[in-house]
């Protein structure tokens, strides 16, 4: 497990300034776009940020996503083409950020931590959120796209989250993320489980030791970064922004009642 993950600017470096990594990196980058309706559903991968313009505009819902590490020119033409707060598109690219929600004028600006499993080792991903009236852009760093499952349900005809709007498509983004904790702390029941077991028995391997402290670090490491992901969901419940419909409280109520039920999972 690594133990400092954030990407930051020299000190001393002018606010808004946007850097990308200079580290060399085997992910591949994606912009993916679906923009929808109750009745006609469009979906392709876009080859440049100004491809998206021509769907914003639309009485429609549209989700942009960026997939894999974003290059600094391509996030300064999406800062450009939808007006977002060169404050924000910095914390996107500074990797690590604590979860937090950002009002701006018209603009919802979200970011997320997602807990993963990569080589048996727990590790977190940073999403980044922005909402307008009738658009998601989404930020993904990590090499596995996490979002099939939702995109399997728009493609659907009849289903729910095509009957609705961007605001529900941010709510299930948001409840996809918080429950990734699920798998992750049912991996962390099954270890412990084993090193019980083993424990009581006269068999006890001398890597039992650095398992459990590893396992300590882990599950402190997902405390740190999903406890402030409780507060995200709460302002956005008590939020008066018009972004949010009434509707979509009720969802994110749920939502919120996972996020405790991660957090109470670990304290176990």
């Amino acid at each position: 497990m690594q133990y400092f993950e954030k990407t930051y600017h020299p000190p001393g470096t002018s606010p808004g300034t946007l850097v990308g990594s200079k580290e060399s990196s085997a992910e591949q980058f994606t912009i993916q776009l679906m923009d929808y309706t109750a009745t006609e559903v469009v979906e392709k991968e876009l080859q440049s940020t100004d491809e998206c313009q021509a769907y914003i505009i639309k009485d429609s819902v549209t989700w942009i996503h960026l997939q894999g590490p974003v290059h600094e020119d391509t996030i300064k033409d999406i800062g450009n083409i939808f007006d977002l707060n060169p404050l924000a598109m910095e914390d996107v690219l500074n990797k690590g950020q604590r979860p937090k929600v950002e009002e701006y004028d018209n603009l919802l600006f979200v970011i997320m931590a997602m807990p993963a499993e990569i080589d048996e080792t727990t590790t977190m991903q940073q999403v980044s959120l922005f909402l307008r009236e009738n658009y998601i852009i989404s930020f993904h760093s990590g090499s596995h796209d996490p979002f099939e499952p939702i995109r399997n349900r728009i493609r659907k005809m009849g289903g729910r989250i095509r009957q609705q709007k961007v605001d529900y498509l941010l709510y299930s983004i948001l409840d996809l993320v918080i429950d990734q904790g699920y798998p992750v702390l049912e991996r962390f029941g099954d270890n412990i489980e084993t090193i019980e077991e083993e424990l009581l028995s006269s068999s006890v391997k001398k890597s039992t030791l650095g398992q459990i402290h590893r396992m300590r670090r882990e599950l402190l490491l997902l405390r740190r970064n999903l406890w402030p992901q409780r507060e995200v969901i709460n302002n956005l419940l008590r939020s008066e922004n018009t972004l949010i419909k009434p509707g979509t409280t009720f969802y994110l109520r749920d939502c919120y009642d996972h996020s405790i039920q991660i957090l109470e999972l670990i304290e176990n």
